[in-house]
């Protein structure tokens, strides 16, 4: 037999010759001053458990019936446990209907479906076909093998240093198309973040190519704070999300500007020393160039979120949207200078580039197809972008709407 003794509830089992026979349950309600009579109600719970056997089963002595309480207790709280272990254990009834699904589909014409009642038409606009690579985006990994960072330059891939100038040509020109497209709606895990060398810049050896990198990673900062906070567009005009990137917080926009400025004077001391490739570098610089002002641009236009600019201020914005403008033709007419895509490929650029990496990141839904904007186009994207910035410039200088 057994008995339990809580701060609450006495549970009394009995068990007999191997069985457990349940001759009754007490269940008593326990004063909170249980030190005072818990001494008593063990004494009377013996007397029920030796009434409650015959005379020759019943313990003769005290200590023997406590012995056999103890003994059952335990055997009690291990039956507690198998019941428990029992109710949590999950039970299936799996059913083959195979044979039942294909015998009624043929009551169905090509192309028709069964309408349940609880599939409407948010459940329909958010289902999938699984396995059919027009309907799921995760069979878009079995076309090919994504390229990684360190895979690329193990491999001889990826150029850390000693990247030719066109190569240097090529690259930008990409990164600039892949933040147009990502300014016009397409997510950064298909835009900016294919570009394998935005993965690690600091592993980056070519100083260009790094402080490039990283002032791209601080001017998405701030087109995207610029964005949120004006909280003026929708879910199919802007992607917000960085997908678990860090835009790196631990570069400032001060060191950022330094090093695309020793950059830009360390190829204009090359370009001086070496005239026959001074054409080119100057091509290079003019796109450091242009990422140093449109960072310092935006730096100071996010000041005014908390203290207004002067007027002398944003004539100086002005200023640097001008010397951007002056820039374009620079870059246009030196597209072709730099590396080109190759055909019958959706990379942007030969070498740093890899559409399938972040595959996995996306959520299951229908493959959105992101076709990276022409580079020549997303120059002049940008030229459409730094006077639509000049105009709002000019709006702070209103005092009304009518004079706007």
């Amino acid at each position: 037999f057994s008995v339990l003794v809580s701060s609450e509830k006495i549970f009394l089992c009995v068990f007999c010759l191997g069985k457990r026979v349940d001759i009754w349950r007490l269940i008593l309600q326990i004063n909170k001053k249980m030190s005072d009579n818990q001494s008593e109600l063990v004494e009377e719970s013996k007397e029920e458990v030796m009434g409650a056997f015959p005379d020759e089963n019943r313990p003769e002595s005290e200590e023997e019936t406590t012995n056999v309480m103890n003994s059952n207790q335990t055997a009690g709280e291990q039956s507690d446990q198998a019941t428990e272990i029992e109710k949590t254990t999950p039970t299936y009834e799996w059913k083959d209907i195979t044979k039942e699904f294909f015998v009624a589909i043929k009551d169905l014409s090509l192309g028709e479906l069964m309408h349940h009642e609880l599939f409407g038409l948010f459940e329909a606009m958010s289902a999938i076909e699984m396995m059919d690579p027009k309907m799921d985006a995760g069979m878009c990994c079995k076309k090919e093998k994504p390229l990684r960072f360190h895979t690329a330059v193990s491999n001889g891939e990826l150029k850390l240093d000693n990247l030719e100038y066109r190569e240097l040509i090529g690259v930008f020109d990409s990164i600039y198309a892949c933040l147009v497209s990502w300014l016009e709606g397409h997510s950064l895990a298909q835009t900016l973040f294919t570009c394998l060398y935005m993965h690690f810049p600091h592993a980056i050896e070519e100083k260009s190519l790094k402080a490039f990198c990283c002032s791209i990673y601080k001017l998405t900062d701030y087109i995207r704070k610029f964005i949120t906070h004006a909280s003026v567009f929708e879910e199919e005009d802007f992607q917000p999300s960085t997908f678990a990137y860090t835009l790196y917080p631990d570069v400032s926009d001060t060191k950022a500007c330094s090093m695309l400025k020793e950059a830009e004077d360390e190829l204009s001391r090359k370009a001086k020393s070496s005239p026959e490739s001074a054409e080119i570098i100057q091509f290079v610089v003019c796109r450091l160039k242009f990422a140093r002002i449109l960072l310092q641009i935006f730096v100071t236009l996010w000041r005014m979120k908390t203290t207004p600019l002067t007027e002398t201020e944003m004539n100086d914005v002005v200023r640097q949207l001008n010397n951007l403008l002056d820039i374009i033709p620079v870059m246009r007419k030196s597209i072709d200078r730099g590396t080109q895509p190759e055909a019958n490929s959706d990379a942007p650029n030969p070498m740093g580039f890899s559409p399938m990496v972040n595959q996995r990141l996306l959520p299951p839904t229908f493959p959105r197809y992101t076709k990276i904007k022409d580079r020549d186009e997303s120059v002049s994207f940008l030229e459409e972008l730094i006077q639509r910035l000049k105009l709002a410039c000019k709006v702070t200088s209103c005092t009304h709407f009518y004079t706007a």
